[in-house]
């Protein structure tokens, strides 16, 4: 355990140190876990590859933390579920929404809006929580 928790703190230090603007890097950190709560396990890494480019993250960073991230692919997954179960549970969409959301009836589209939904809102708080530890790291290092 102590061996996880000291490669987690080795990652977080390259990634404070790392040379940059800090939305690049913030960028280059969200967009894969984001990418991770999407159900595309074989691709989600050339996609967050591309996708960083596209919005000029740091490609490296994405790299990295795409890889870093993998083995939690399957507490995503699971996460994706709860989340479904807790949306959809305690109402029953409309006939309309249910026409619109019929193309993904073969892929439960509960998960699918799920995921994208975690997709969204995890890719958006990790971007703010590294996005303010950058500043706030950099403004201590320009003090000393």
């Amino acid at each position: 355990m102590s061996k996880i928790i000291n490669q987690i703190k080795e990652a977080y230090k390259k990634i404070l140190s790392t040379k940059g603007s800090p939305k690049e890097i913030a960028l280059g950190v969200a967009i894969p876990i984001g990418i991770e709560f999407l159900p595309i396990p074989l691709i989600n890494i050339p996609v967050a590859l591309a996708i960083s480019k596209i919005f000029r993250a740091n490609v490296i960073i994405t790299g990295v933390v795409s890889i870093a991230i993998k083995p939690f692919f399957p507490l995503f997954v699971s996460f994706n579920f709860f989340v479904a179960k807790l949306l959809f549970s305690h109402f029953k969409l409309p006939k309309r929404m249910m026409k619109i959301f019929g193309i993904f009836e073969g892929y439960g589209y509960k998960y699918l809006t799920a995921s994208l939904f975690d997709c969204i809102i995890m890719a958006v708080i990790s971007y703010f929580i590294i996005y303010n530890l950058l500043k706030k790291y950099r403004k201590n290092q320009t003090k000393e």
